[in-house]
């Protein structure tokens, strides 16, 4: 209860508690940090457990990791919080680059572009693509198609771009060489 005093101490007037290892926090004690933040004017956000795994191909580890993400969100209601930070988990299963090599195997020519940064957008990875480019899918972790208009702002326009998205799974590579076969049209479209 003494973390508000001591960020407003330190010039600060923002909070976030740690819950890394786990949600702690009884009800009471959310409701006392919140009063003693409001008493200070400051903050607060709630810090899921590192342990999160949406990302995971065992459905026990994605149901406890929306657990997880739940109490968080509990508890940071509890003391007022306005946010929580959640790390949802790398991609299970196949990489990347093996997704791309089962693709070819089935004969799509497939590639990819991993941005690194979003800023500055990796427009010379787009500006050295040839004429053999016939369209771009953009696969995401959300449903939103967040990167969607940034494609096609690097591209100019002169190809394709469509999404693909799971709201709360990791897109199979299956699912996206499907997606990508219908990009494509024709006989790939059957794979």
């Amino acid at each position: 209860l003494q973390a508000p005093a001591w960020v407003v101490k330190m010039g600060l007037n923002a909070y976030e508690y740690q819950c890394g290892r786990g949600v702690r926090i009884s009800a009471q004690g959310a409701q006392a940090l919140g009063e003693e933040a409001a008493k200070h004017g400051v903050a607060l956000s709630v810090h899921a457990p590192y342990y999160i795994s949406l990302a995971s191909k065992e459905a026990e580890k994605r149901e406890n990791s929306i657990r997880y993400i739940l109490e968080s969100a509990r508890a940071a209601a509890g003391m007022g919080g306005s946010r929580i930070v959640v790390h949802p988990g790398g991609l299970g299963g196949l990489s990347r680059e093996e997704a791309i090599k089962l693709a070819r195997a089935r004969g799509l020519r497939l590639g990819l572009i991993r941005p690194i940064s979003l800023w500055p957008f990796p427009q010379k990875a787009f500006d050295a693509l040839g004429d053999q480019v016939r369209g771009f899918l953009c696969v995401e972790m959300n449903i939103l198609g967040q990167m969607v208009d940034d494609v096609v702002l690097a591209c100019g326009n002169r190809r394709p771009v469509a999404f693909y998205g799971e709201f709360s799974e990791v897109p199979e590579p299956e699912q996206i060489i499907r997606h990508a076969a219908e990009m494509l049209g024709g006989e790939e479209a059957s794979l």
